[in-house]
């Protein structure tokens, strides 16, 4: 809802006809029977009442055009303890930020180790190996990859998501017969964004090192029972960097760190994974795979333009991070040099 004005009953109007342009495709999701609906933000849209809530409920969820057609699962940026305020609305919940450790900036990490700088702790973080000598610094620091190895693809916002829906399950029961909110998790494998004041405005990455997607994977697929759906962020979003489909057709001004640029390899990642969480059973690999990833650039870089480095650009380290799926378990070495 960034992109669409939701202030009054013509723009609700104008959401309204979209949707029901495409909700009866025989492609549509639907969960319980009924064709899913969400968002990214909303949760200020008054649609021309006294609040979002009654702007939401009167003007899209329960209007005659689509009352009782959809399930509506938006993602609105609030406190999951106030759900209840939008329980005549939310059939669900989408967790977009659930993606990533967003609450990981400098300023976590030099509250982490407040005596140390944060490029010192970071730059252990990307050379740290069992051959390094251990002295008081790099105990401390050590400490800080083991809260970075916990919080990397952690469950913990599901947690806080899930739990709070429980509060209006009851709610939604009475509309609908389903006493299970649904419950939509987010996955990414990248985030980073790289547009000035005269543009977008944002400027800042979210920590995805450490191999993030293959370990919120893992996390949703141990807690399956739990996610009623994931959604993978994203197909082609190039502006914030993690997409996981091919480079095609229009770009948001973001040639520059775009181009060139294939993802891929993540696709096929997703593959497989999307397949575990699915079925519950990772499926097995008939050919031996290697996938690989880095940045082309160190820490410190600056890019030439003005926009400047990005928030939290001291998070991040200059590793190639890998997968190896092998067909057959068997014992090997993998050896990589770097440099000229």
């Amino acid at each position: 809802m960034t992109s669409m004005p939701c202030e009054t009953p013509t723009d609700a109007q104008t959401l309204r006809n979209l949707v029901l342009r495409f909700i009866s495709h025989s492609n549509y999701m639907q969960v319980n029977c009924r064709p899913i609906v969400s968002t990214f933000a909303g949760e200020s849209c008054t649609f021309g009442h006294e609040n979002a809530s009654e702007g939401w409920d009167s003007e899209f969820v329960g209007h005659p055009d689509l009352q009782g057609k959809i399930r509506f699962v938006p993602s609105f940026f609030i406190d999951p303890s106030t759900f209840r305020s939008f329980n005549n609305v939310m059939d669900g919940d989408f967790n977009w930020n659930s993606g990533w450790p967003t609450h990981v900036t400098t300023d976590f990490i030099r509250d982490l180790i407040s005596d140390d700088p944060v490029e010192d702790v970071l730059s252990f973080l990307a050379t740290t190996s069992s051959t390094n000598p251990v002295s008081a610094i790099d105990l401390s620091l050590c400490s800080v990859q083991n809260t970075l190895n916990q919080i990397i693809g952690s469950p913990e916002s599901d947690w806080k998501h899930v739990q709070n829906l429980a509060t209006i399950s009851e709610r939604i029961s009475s509309r609908d017969s389903t006493s299970k909110p649904t419950y939509m998790a987010a996955v990414s494998p990248w985030f980073f964004t790289h547009y000035g004041e005269d543009s977008y405005d944002k400027n800042f990455i979210y920590l995805s090192d450490q191999h993030l997607y293959l370990k919120r994977w893992e996390s949703l697929i141990a807690t399956r029972n739990q996610v009623d759906i994931v959604q993978i962020l994203t197909w082609n979003d190039y502006g914030e960097s993690h997409y996981i489909g091919p480079i095609k057709g229009a770009q948001p001004n973001s040639q520059s760190w775009v181009n060139g640029m294939n993802h891929t390899g993540w696709l096929e990642l997703t593959a497989y994974y999307a397949m575990a969480f699915k079925t519950g059973s990772f499926p097995g690999i008939e050919k031996d795979k290697i996938f690989m990833w880095s940045r082309i650039h160190p820490t410190h870089a600056t890019a030439p333009d003005p926009v400047g480095r990005p928030t939290n650009f001291e998070l991040v380290s200059y590793p190639y991070f890998f997968c190896l799926q092998p067909a057959y378990m068997f014992e090997s070495s993998l050896k990589m040099l770097s440099g000229p």
